[in-house]
């Protein structure tokens, strides 16, 4: 499988730095340390807080607590269990890749593979997702 990055709230990544264009060290500072930028092996407040210049939603809320469009351009409900999300064009992984509806399903798998964090408590419970095309899940 294709280079992915595993996101938070079932997002994706829309990259920091273009191509390596600055290959130099980045260091941010904390008030405390963090343990992981990947929120499938860590959900504390500061990992969460970093993690969010580097991964991108698929749906997120606004300062007013609507939801709004991420990498998901639009979402229906099908059922009653089950949602249809269509996926936003153009977007690039760091490497130059397609953000496609493969990499969300990646996400989705990830999720299963980590004991540690209850990613299900903090992701809201999927039973499994489909590719309907490559910018169309469920």
């Amino acid at each position: 499988m294709k280079k992915v990055l595993t996101t938070v709230a079932g997002a994706l990544t829309a990259a920091v730095f273009v191509g390596g264009a600055w290959a130099e060290t980045l260091t941010i500072g904390t008030r405390v340390p963090t343990h992981a930028v990947d929120p499938h092996f860590s959900n504390s407040p500061p990992d969460l807080l970093i993690g969010m210049h580097f991964f991108d939603h698929l749906i997120f809320f606004d300062e007013r607590q609507q939801l709004k469009p991420g990498l998901a351009t639009s979402w229906k409900p099908i059922d009653d269990t089950t949602w249809e999300l269509k996926l936003r064009k153009g977007v690039k992984f760091h490497d130059g890749s397609p953000f496609t509806a493969d990499d969300v399903l990646f996400m989705f798998e990830d999720m299963h593979w980590n004991d540690e964090v209850d990613t299900w408590n903090l992701y809201g419970r999927v039973n499994r997702a489909s590719k309907i095309d490559d910018y169309s899940v469920r």
